[in-house]
């Protein structure tokens, strides 16, 4: 299980390995639930980025997950990569907006280039 509050304050979010993502948006008083689902299986490490959306690891599908929050919905876009493999921690590098990956028993740290 995995939380991080939004830069401003606002928000809540937790993974579950098992349940997916939730958020508490204090706010707009909204509660998000995204469960899991074949592209978004087993949730670990997440960041927000500058515009505010959640990227979220996902250690079975191999990919990151961006997550997008309105007052009614959450837009999900999964971005795969070949030079991961069980993605466990994010972080964004405040000083460039480079994104880090951290893998499950690997000692490299892939950069990705935020876009």
């Amino acid at each position: 299980m995995y939380i991080i509050v939004s830069n401003d304050v606002t928000q809540l979010h937790v993974t579950d390995g098992r349940k997916g993502l939730v958020t508490i948006d204090t706010r707009n008083e909204v509660h998000y639930s995204v469960p899991c689902t074949s592209d978004f299986s087993a949730p670990r490490g997440m960041c927000e980025n500058s515009r505010g959306e959640i990227i979220v690891c996902d250690i079975k599908s191999n990919a990151l997950v961006e997550m997008t929050f309105t007052k009614t919905e959450v837009k999900v876009t999964v971005k795969e990569s070949d030079r991961i493999t069980r993605p466990q921690a994010i972080c964004i590098r405040e000083t460039d907006g480079q994104i880090l990956v951290a893998c499950q028993n690997s000692d490299i740290l892939e950069i990705f280039n935020a876009s």
